[in-house]
């Protein structure tokens, strides 16, 4: 345990030196991740889908905020929808529009939560999400959570049914993506599951109990379990059963290396205290966070002249035969 502690303090102490850098190797990574994405499942705009594109505007977004990278995001999107109908581009900018008057204005940890939500539904893991920033961040994740939720399955919908959309007129093209997007039962299932979640898991962290970040991650997990597994059976939903556990398997593992940066306490030296003033009495329940000392270096110094002496070898050769002599007077 000590040793993963002083793991812990020395990536915090390299992040402290190297926050910038690091900040900006996160966004090109954030925006590659994103913009490949995209590009993968609905590449319909060929000059836009090339990869010299994805990495050239990776690499600006590594000098802007990161909120830029949502922007940026939905301008990728905007223009393979126009390749398909310009009336789907538009039903897609009035959702952006929505979106950006929501939470677009919020602060960079919550816009992450926007282009996380996307990437773990590509990798099957959407479960990691609400369990990850219920125990991290603050409810007003939620929305953008709900909003990457919706813009996954939008982007679903247009690689299975472009090819459909594109040969249809405008009216009926802009409907059938419409319904195909707000009809879908598995969002809204999705949605449910993963909002739910989200507000147990934040309410159970921060109850006064022992070990409420380990309780928070199993009560989120049943969570996410009982309200998928209801819909999928009531609505007949194609839902993995697999990949359902191991999200839920993989989000605690991931949660529980989370919990050492942020929540490292020591049960076993609870305190319970109690003061008061002119108003009030206090019951207060204090824990000590875990914390390992720095070691201390020690520095020994050795005389030059003998580090000199022990370094020349004619040195060494004179104190052999001066011993030697020693030893042969004394037989003698």
């Amino acid at each position: 345990m000590e040793n993963v502690l002083a793991i812990k303090g020395r990536i915090q102490e390299i992040y402290g030196e190297h926050t910038g850098l690091i900040d900006r190797a996160i966004n090109v990574i954030l925006a590659l991740l994103t913009f490949y994405f995209i590009n993968s499942k609905i590449g319909y705009m060929k000059m836009a889908a090339s990869p010299f594109v994805a990495v050239g505007l990776a690499l600006i977004c590594a000098f802007l905020p990161r909120g830029f990278i949502v922007l940026i995001a939905c301008g990728l999107i905007l223009a393979h929808a126009s390749a398909l109908s310009l009336g789907i581009m538009g039903v897609t900018a009035g959702i952006f529009v929505v979106m950006y008057a929501l939470y677009f204005r919020l602060s960079g940890s919550v816009l992450l939560v926007a282009l996380l939500s996307p990437l773990a539904f590509m990798l099957k893991v959407p479960y990691l999400i609400p369990i990850i920033f219920g125990l991290t961040s603050v409810p007003v994740a939620v929305i953008p959570m709900s909003f990457g939720t919706i813009a996954f399955y939008m982007i679903a919908y247009l690689q299975k049914s472009g090819a459909t959309l594109k040969e249809k007129s405008l009216m009926d093209g802009v409907i059938k993506y419409a319904k195909g997007v707000f009809m879908n039962k598995e969002m809204y299932v999705m949605l449910i599951a993963m909002i739910a979640c989200f507000f147990v898991v934040y309410t159970v962290r921060h109850l006064a109990i022992n070990y409420a970040w380990k309780v928070a991650m199993v009560c989120g997990v049943l969570a996410n379990l009982i309200i998928v597994t209801v819909g999928k059976v009531t609505l007949k939903l194609d839902l993995s059963a697999m990949w359902m556990i191991v999200g839920n398997l993989l989000a605690i593992a991931i949660s529980l290396a989370l919990e050492l940066f942020f929540f490292s306490v020591d049960y076993s030296r609870r305190e319970n205290l109690e003061f008061e003033d002119d108003n009030y009495v206090y019951y207060v329940k204090a824990i000590p966070k875990v914390a390992v000392a720095a070691k201390q270096k020690s520095v020994r110094t050795i005389n030059k002249s003998q580090t000199t002496a022990e370094s020349d070898p004619s040195s060494v050769d004179e104190r052999t035969r001066v011993l030697s002599e020693g030893a042969v007077s004394e037989k003698k």
